[in-house]
């Protein structure tokens, strides 16, 4: 699991209104808090084929109203490597998401959406299909 440091969305998570972040062990070790629940945050890469980039992203970029019924039609496995990799961030709790879709591109993953955060029943909608 990757440090929330090694993200691209590290900036912009760390000055979200609703994230603390801790620092223990004479500031060794940072993490993530989401403020209203008190809960960790732990970062994930996850990577998926070519063939999910669209529907990725129509899900990140998605209304709530319509989250529901994107995520039902979602069908893609994540694989060990790939060409699009989802960048997120969750709350032990479920009730926090920040996700990202990044496509490789020129030796590098560049992002092919904006930074998008869910929260409660939308955040848990998200982490439960993507299994994240």
């Amino acid at each position: 699991m990757p440090s929330y440091k090694q993200l691209n969305m590290a900036t912009v998570l760390v000055d979200h209104e609703d994230i603390i972040v801790s620092k223990k062990f004479f500031g060794i070790i940072t993490q993530l808090v989401y403020r209203p629940t008190g809960s960790k945050i732990r970062a994930r890469q996850v990577y998926y084929g070519p063939e999910s980039l669209t529907a990725l992203k129509v899900i990140v970029e998605s209304e709530p109203k319509a989250l529901r019924s994107k995520l039902d039609t979602f069908g893609s496995q994540q694989q060990a490597i790939g060409n699009v990799m989802l960048e997120a961030c969750v709350s032990s709790d479920g009730n926090f998401a920040a996700l990202q879709v990044m496509q490789f591109a020129g030796y590098v993953y560049r992002a092919t959406t904006d930074i998008r955060f869910f929260t409660e029943e939308d955040a848990r909608l998200i982490i439960k299909a993507l299994s994240l």
